[in-house]
């Protein structure tokens, strides 16, 4: 079962994240779906984005190819400034990595 994080944007450069599990649909049409934690859970956790933050697209920079794996997750390296505005989109799910208190690395899960 995949597990990621949902990131939004809090202010310029702290991004908030909670996390979000792939729920199979079975017999349905489509393969899934995302779920975050029940109503009224307060799972969320925010950290200041690194200036040297790694970026890991799966829908390219301009944000109109498929640039995956074979895990689904993103392979193509964007800006910090890019990773801003798909965070502030509120739209964004991905893999994170958080060392000494700063997000370093992004890798966006690709989820159509």
């Amino acid at each position: 079962m995949l597990r990621g994080q949902l990131v939004t944007m809090q202010d310029e450069n702290v991004a908030e994240y909670r996390p979000i599990k792939f729920v199979p649909e079975v017999g349905g049409s489509t393969n899934g779906h995302f779920e975050g934690p029940p109503e009224g859970d307060v799972m969320a956790f925010a950290a200041p984005l690194a200036k040297d933050v790694v970026f890991l697209s799966a829908v390219g920079c301009k944000g109109n190819d498929q640039t995956i794996n074979s895990r689904y997750l993103g392979t193509q390296h964007c800006s910090r400034d890019k990773l801003i505005l798909r965070a502030d989109a509120g739209d964004l799910r991905a893999l994170i990595t958080v060392r000494r208190s700063q997000i370093v690395k992004v890798v966006e899960i690709y989820a159509p």
